[in-house]
């Protein structure tokens, strides 16, 4: 018994000791946490007075200037007068012709010294212009590294509110208080909201210092109260306040039977139809005006026998419409060459060519561009409906450059995802209408080009899959760290298993031996690309770059209809099991979801668009910094182009242009939300027996989206 009584005795000293290490453990860790919340919070307290510091000053440095700028003006106003008064001064001598030698020297005085002010007022007005863009840049670097300063400490504020052991580690009013400074935050302003609780004192010396006077306890009445701050701002910066629930939310609370989805759905599909899918007959006729196109080539001796007329771009990849412009290019024979050895660009032979067709009846033939790296002639085609006289004649504007390989062969890979389904042809339809219509749409003006946003659309299909009954779209691509219990439970919480199935697969990277596998089996991806004499080509600029042209031809028949056979597998109902399957999202949930994930959740700082990332998730900035020389910091979007892999897409995009980029997703989004919420409410308040017309739900929808930003702001 003496012995058992020890056994036991020394369990409960282990006991207690294990609890009390582990006690000690753990306030040690709070202790920390705690120590790196209140470092975060001096650092960016000391960073806020110097912003505010350097604001100031910056301030009172433009505004003197611009009062400088106000007396140049006067000056040069005063100058000009007198100019004027010297030249009418002389034109009345010369007309009475009574001058003298000593008249004629004093206005000669008078144009020197005139002149030589009006040169030191345009010195100054020069001078002033480079200072003013110095301080202006010294502005913008100021304010930038203060959003990035906050956004560090947001981050650090979110990683402590979602972590589930925080509440074990620190207290529950210390998390509270940090939850209402986190309410403050708004990702799209990239800044904190002013806090309602933040009192501004002053230190003998004079300096001032902030000090949070938190209330206690904290209800949700005082976080009503931040979150009225963070819609203040919101309003201020951009105009609206953004609406940020996930579409599975959104559409479980205000459209739980689909019939809105539906509606959407289907005035999309009809706009498609009506609008922008090409007529037969407006193919025919651009198919004419490449032949025309071909004879002039063929008659033209500057280019050798056999060389082709090829379209591509949105005449030829699926996504254009009967009023697109008809972009084509020569394909001269293999082992060919134009005839003019000494014309390597090609554009006395392209000028050539340019006569011919103006012989043969184009119209506006525009030959400005043929000292571009590609020359490029430009033309209107006039065809008519029928041989005879009276029958209409359309014009068809086109334009021929030289050999340009890989925009044909981009043009094959859109054209072949184009034929997948009806969904991705609508789609880019409606999101080139609606990047048009707010003005984001013209690489010109620094914004993205209709190539870009389908680039940004095809990322997105092919890296989300449907993860739950009710059509929820999550990524497709999980972390390799994850354990299987963790997977299993992700499954569990979803109630059923994810299947790994995009929504429309990478054809650079989908492993063509899934076609051949049993419909059900698990999607699969290719290890590395085929690299081979008939994948790879040289750049035909970058001589230095090789391109590889892989990805998998859907131009057989039998491989369309497996594609189609083994994605529509997963959204067929299973009679045997008496289950349903995952339901095949609709064209207005995968809209919605578009523009959410642009908005919300695409990670600009760290992230770009790309087709070629594989089973790694997004390709980092970090990574294309290191192997092609982009910035590895910027906030800028980065649009990687599928073969020239160097090449990003978004590089026209300025700071101003993409935030004004991000802003339209954001408010495209925010219409779709509040458009579901307000009708969802006008049909619970109507009486019984009133019906609401879902058709003109979806096209109303459509129509808010594509305002015109123009008569927006008029």
């Amino acid at each position: 018994s003496s012995s058992s009584s020890s056994s036991y005795t020394n369990q409960k000293n282990h006991y207690h000791h294990d609890n009390r290490s582990r006690h000690n453990a753990m306030d040690g860790s709070g202790r920390a946490a705690w120590g790196c919340i209140c470092e975060s919070k001096k650092i960016i307290d000391s960073l806020r007075l110097e912003y505010i510091k350097k604001k100031d000053k910056s301030d009172a440095l433009i505004d003197s200037l611009e009062e400088r700028k106000e007396e140049l003006d006067q000056d040069m106003i005063v100058l000009q007068s007198q100019m004027e008064d010297v030249s009418i001064q002389k034109n009345d001598e010369s007309n009475n012709e009574v001058e003298t030698n000593s008249t004629k020297d004093g206005d000669n005085d008078d144009n020197d010294d005139n002149d030589r002010n009006d040169s030191k007022v345009e010195k100054e007005l020069k001078e002033w212009k480079e200072h003013k863009n110095t301080l202006m840049g010294e502005r913008a670097a100021n304010d930038r590294k203060w959003r990035d300063v906050q956004g560090a400490y947001a981050n650090v504020l979110k990683s402590i509110i979602y972590n589930s052991a925080a509440s074990a580690l620190l207290k529950y009013d210390i998390i509270m208080k940090l939850k209402l400074e986190y309410d403050l935050w708004c990702p799209l302003c990239e800044c904190f909201a002013p806090n309602p609780f933040e009192v501004e004192e002053v230190n003998n010396d004079g300096s001032k210092y902030f000090v949070m006077k938190y209330p206690h306890p904290i209800t949700n009445a005082h976080r009503n109260l931040c979150k009225q701050s963070c819609t203040k701002m919101q309003m201020d910066i951009l105009g609206f306040v953004p609406k940020m629930n996930k579409v599975s939310t959104l559409v479980g609370q205000s459209d739980p039977s689909g019939e809105l989805c539906a509606s959407f759905s289907s005035a999309l599909e009809n706009l498609y139809k009506t609008e922008y899918a090409p007529s037969t007959e407006s193919l025919r006729m651009k198919d004419h005006a490449r032949q025309i196109t071909q004879n002039a080539v063929s008659v033209c001796d500057v280019f050798p026998p056999g060389t082709k007329v090829v379209v591509f771009g949105s005449s030829a990849n699926g996504f254009g419409s009967s009023t697109s412009d008809l972009d084509m290019c020569l394909q001269l024979p293999p082992n060919t060459s134009i005839a003019n050895a000494e014309d390597e660009s090609g554009s006395i032979a392209m000028s050539a060519l340019a006569d011919k067709l103006e012989e043969m009846g184009m119209i506006d033939v525009d030959k400005s561009r043929l000292t571009a790296r590609i020359p490029v002639v430009k033309f209107d085609c006039p065809v008519k409906f029928a041989e005879d006289d009276e029958s209409e004649t359309t014009i068809i504007e086109c334009d021929i450059s030289m050999q340009n390989p890989l925009a044909c062969l981009n043009t094959t890979l859109l054209r072949n995802y184009s034929c997948i389904n009806e969904d991705v042809r609508v789609l880019v339809s409606i999101i080139k209408r609606w990047a048009k219509s707010r003005d984001i749409n013209n690489p010109s003006n620094h914004t993205l080009s209709s190539y870009g946003y389908i680039i940004m659309l095809l990322h997105f299909l092919t890296n989300h899959q449907v993860t739950n009954k009710k059509g929820h779209l999550e990524w497709l691509y999980r972390k390799n760290s994850s354990s299987n219990e963790e997977q299993e439970q992700y499954q569990q919480h979803n109630q059923i298993k994810a299947i790994g199935c995009p929504l429309i697969p990478n054809l650079q990277w989908m492993n063509p031996d899934w076609l051949k596998s049993p419909l059900g089996s698990p999607y699969q991806d290719l290890e590395t690309q085929p690299s081979n004499q008939y994948t790879i080509m040289q750049h035909p600029s970058e001589k230095t770059f090789l391109v590889n042209n892989y990805f998998c031809h859907l131009n057989d028949e039998s491989i369309m209809s497996s594609l189609r056979s083994h994605l529509n597998c997963y959204y067929q109902m299973n009679q045997q099991q008496n289950d349903t399957k995952l339901p095949q999202p609709r064209v207005g949930t995968l809209l919605a979801s578009f523009f959410y994930y642009y908005a919300f959740e695409f990670n600009y700082k760290k992230h770009i668009v790309s087709l070629n990332s594989h089973k790694s998730g997004c390709i980092e900035r970090e990574h294309k910094a290191e192997t092609d020389g982009w910035k590895s910091y910027s906030q800028n979007l980065c649009v990687e182009d599928p073969f020239e892999t160097f090449y990003d897409v978004a590089h026209v995009l300025k700071p101003m242009s993409f935030q004004r980029t991000r802003r339209e997703f954001v408010l495209a989004y925010t219409k779709i939300e509040s458009h579901f919420l307000n009708y969802s409410g006008s049909r619970k308040n109507k009486k019984s027996g009133d019906n609401l017309k879902h058709d003109d739900f979806g096209r109303s929808l459509i129509d808010e989206l594509c305002e015109n930003v123009v008569d927006e702001e008029a």
